[in-house]
């Protein structure tokens, strides 16, 4: 308390983060992932097709507290939240920045729009965010301070980042990468970077084990997802759209910290590790937002670059961004301004988070009309998570079975299979359940009453009986 004590503006900086974030982060309501994640707190495990266990466990955590409160699931990413902004200011002090660099570092981490953005959604991302920069922080301490008994901290950093997301790994290849191309290669001689490699297999063996008894669903998981990005993100869609993600002033901040960093040879590790990160997702496939998480030891260089020369222009620039920039990083707007502005085509999570509960009753009504006989048995079959977990989450109001689904790790879920079952099946195309099925009929289509055309949007509720011979329900699909 002592440090923060210290540092009024970097407290400042974590207080307006806080105002800013809770009067509306459960505005709109749950979004398609977080449902799914709510459900894999249900079903605890040491892994899953999609992401390794440390967010499952934290909902988990948020329901032993908060019963399925979405404020209360959201405020844990608000805190992964604030300790990123902490973080940074340890880069930037470990960096010798000065009070003034820390205050700046602490305000652009606020102003960037994924950083800020990312908080108001329980998922992967912000714990992520946390526990990649708590490994650039470890990388960081290394390099400064020469220790050899740094890399424990590296490894044990990178063994929880294992565990949160499969991003840190492409972080590591560009640290190793740093460090075998600049001087600092000579902190990989000796027996620490074997034992902190050893730390991090440790840590992340448990899921590792999953994922082998499994049959390793997350590389198939991985393959088909990144046939998806890189049909929808090119190199140049990527390139251009990660500036304005992170936020343009942001960026270029983050430029002026990448040549600081370039110009030390003591800490050019970190530089180089930067650009494999950029180039990698341009060589595999990705989003824009994915490279961002190493973002943070670049915006804690180009603090130290313009604090003590350049403070107020760079903060005024932050903050008008920031403020420009809001509408599409928070729900300031109510659900009717949200939908007749149609800021949800700039920002598609608003749009996810509508119309789950209207689905499910949907779904119930047309699962009440089946004859006694027929409902006693009958399979409600989702074609995505997000429908499952609503039915999860909600279907026991009105009466409905478990449903079952072949989404990532539903598939491991699901019960056994009853053939001769009518089945109630929701989100799918009439093509694809004719190969299925002998017989479907639409029973009912599902819609939002705003009119908001997110992905559930018309899809229907179809009643299917006849299974074809040598067919399962569910059909498995990892992506």
């Amino acid at each position: 308390m002592a440090w923060l004590r210290a540092r009024p503006v970097v407290v400042a900086a974590l207080i307006a983060k806080v105002a800013l974030t809770m009067p509306v982060i459960g505005r709109y309501g749950w979004h398609i992932d977080e449902l799914y994640y709510a459900a894999t707190a249900r079903h605890l495990a040491w892994g899953y097709v999609d992401f390794p266990p440390i967010t499952p466990w934290i909902a988990r955590a948020s329901v032993a507290l908060w019963g399925d409160s979405l404020v209360g699931l959201r405020t844990l990413s608000l805190l992964a939240g604030l300790g990123v902004v902490v973080v940074v200011v340890l880069i930037v002090e470990e960096l010798g920045g000065s009070r003034r660099a820390q205050a700046l570092a602490a305000v652009t981490v606020l102003a960037s729009s994924f950083f800020l953005g990312a908080n108001i959604l329980f998922q992967p991302v912000p714990f992520d965010q946390l526990a990649s920069v708590l490994f650039l922080y470890a990388v960081t301490r290394l390099l400064v301070r020469q220790a050899p008994r740094e890399w424990w901290w590296v490894g044990a950093s990178f063994g929880l980042a294992l565990e949160t997301k499969y991003t840190i790994v492409a972080i590591a290849v560009g640290v190793f990468i740093g460090l075998i191309a600049t001087p600092a290669r000579s902190l990989l001689r000796g027996w620490m970077p074997w034992l902190a490699g050893i730390l991090a297999l440790a840590i992340a063996a448990p899921n590792l084990l999953w994922q082998a008894t499994h049959h390793w669903p997350t590389r198939e998981f991985i393959g088909h997802q990144n046939a998806e990005v890189r049909h929808d993100y090119t190199p140049l869609h990527y390139l251009w759209e990660m500036p304005i993600v992170v936020s343009p002033v942001v960026f270029v901040l983050c430029v002026v910290g990448f040549r600081r960093l370039w110009r030390e040879p003591r800490i050019r590790a970190l530089a180089i590790a930067s650009a494999v990160v950029v180039l990698w997702y341009i060589v595999f496939g990705g989003k824009s937002y994915y490279p961002l998480t190493v973002f943070p030891v670049l915006m804690a260089a180009g603090v130290l670059e313009v604090a003590d020369r350049a403070l107020r222009p760079w903060l005024i620039a932050l903050v008008v961004g920031a403020v420009i920039a809001l509408v599409g990083t928070l729900p300031v707007l109510t659900e009717r301004q949200m939908a007749s502005s149609k800021i949800y085509k700039l920002r598609e999570d608003y749009a996810l988070e509508l119309g789950w509960p209207a689905l499910v009753r949907t779904v119930a009504g047309v699962y009440r009309a089946l004859p006694t006989d027929e409902r006693t048995d009958a399979i409600v079959y989702t074609a995505n998570y997000g429908e499952a977990g609503a039915i999860d989450m909600w279907g026991h109001r009105y009466g409905l079975p478990k449903p079952v689904s072949g989404h990532n790790t539903y598939w491991f879920w699901r019960p056994p299979d009853r053939p001769d079952a009518t089945v109630v099946a929701v989100g799918f195309s009439s093509s694809r359940l004719a190969t299925w099925f002998t017989d479907c009929q639409v029973a009912a289509h599902i819609r939002d009453e705003r009119g908001i055309a997110n992905q559930e949007h018309g899809r229907t509720v179809q009643i299917c009986r006849g299974r074809r011979p040598g067919v399962g329900v569910p059909f498995k699909h990892f992506q």
